[in-house]
């Protein structure tokens, strides 16, 4: 939890030095003003947690509301595929759907459909695709201006750090793009017992065991040459 990803409405609020209340299911880094908090790292998305604190309340879930909280189950556990589908996951995303939902079709909005620009961005990214089987490593860049040619933006990278994550032997993956303020966004994801919240938190980042990301300060070569050095050192055997 993070004021500063609100981008200026964050930068607004602490500047009204107004009591924030936290809903997540990550940890808070401290950034956030005083105020409640609801933080349980073992949910497997933070709609999880909304739905607990509405039926606590006792406030009706109205179909859109349903479907917003879905699919921030549906996307936080990959499709009810990643290791944090827990049981609950699933029955919270039962009753969920019996508010009307259409599963198929959701399925297909978050997961397949996309632009065409996201399809020809994707294939750029891949061409830089970098694999260390040795110690199953395997990188890709956004390269510089990528976003802006193809007319997407970027939230519609998320998931294509996943594709070189499905290599056969691959423990590590990770994906590097500029971002605001000549900052390198890293994000991570892992397979196994590969933790990359701990990689993420050397680097002042942080997220799940199995995906995570950091921003760092420096060029693109500079931050990818310190980061992967320690994934390297992660990887290696003792």
């Amino acid at each position: 939890s993070d004021l500063g990803r609100l981008g200026q409405l964050g930068e607004a609020v602490k500047q009204a030095g107004v009591p924030v209340a936290c809903v997540d299911h990550h940890a808070t880094n401290g950034s956030l003003p005083p105020g409640p908090r609801l933080v349980d790292a073992s949910a497997c998305a933070t709609g999880e947690l909304v739905f607990d604190l509405a039926r606590a309340a006792r406030w009706p879930i109205a179909t859109e509301t349903a479907r917003a909280l879905y699919v921030a189950i549906l996307t936080d556990t990959g499709g009810f595929r990643f290791s944090n589908t827990s049981p609950r996951a699933l029955r919270v995303g039962a009753e969920l759907l019996g508010q009307g939902l259409d599963a198929e079709e959701i399925y297909r909005e978050v997961y397949a459909t996309a632009s065409e620009g996201r399809i020809r961005l994707t294939a750029e990214v891949l061409e830089t695709l970098v694999v260390e089987p040795g110690i199953g490593l395997a990188w890709v860049t956004v390269p510089p201006g990528a976003l802006e040619r193809h007319g997407v933006d970027a939230e519609e990278l998320e998931g294509v750090v996943e594709v070189p994550r499905s290599i056969r032997g691959v423990r590590l993956a990770l994906l590097f793009r500029q971002i605001a303020g000549g900052r390198i966004k890293a994000s991570f994801r892992s397979v196994g017992d590969v933790d990359v919240a701990k990689l993420a938190g050397s680097f002042g980042g942080g997220g799940h065991t199995k995906a995570a990301g950091a921003s760092l300060n420096g060029s693109l070569g500079e931050v990818q040459e310190r980061v992967l050095a320690v994934a390297r050192e992660l990887l290696s055997p003792s």
